[in-house]
């Protein structure tokens, strides 16, 4: 007997697969973050943050878990706050049409926002 694996069996095996990488590796670089959400929280972020992700055209495994990163950072309703107004000028680019290229902004408009939200450490 010949076991056969469908191809949306096959999906599934690696969204798990992929959703269990995601979990390690944010428990390993948001930890406070993660206990702030509570077990629960952080799990549901991961899965809601993928669904966003795929939403928006996001394939590429480390550009989906780059966009949990986001969610994770500034919450799971950053794209509808006024304060991210800029996530959604760059998901709503249409010029941009490599989702790979669009995640690559994402990052550094992330980036760009933390470091002029937060005080510099180490002056005097």
């Amino acid at each position: 007997m010949m076991l056969v694996i469908r191809a949306e069996q096959m999906k599934v095996l690696a969204q798990s697969v992929l959703k269990r990488w995601i979990e390690a590796h944010l428990l390993r670089c948001f930890p406070a973050q993660c206990a702030a959400l509570g077990d629960a929280g952080w799990r549901a972020a991961v899965t809601s943050g993928m669904e966003q992700a795929l939403r928006h055209g996001f394939r590429e495994p480390s550009d989906i878990c780059r966009y949990v990163d986001l969610v994770i950072a500034f919450g799971p309703d950053f794209e509808r706050r006024t304060e991210f107004d800029w996530t959604r000028e760059i998901l709503g680019d249409s010029a941009i049409t490599n989702s790979s290229v669009r995640m690559d902004r994402l990052h550094v408009a992330a980036v760009r926002h933390l470091a002029l939200a937060s005080p510099t450490t180490g002056e005097r």
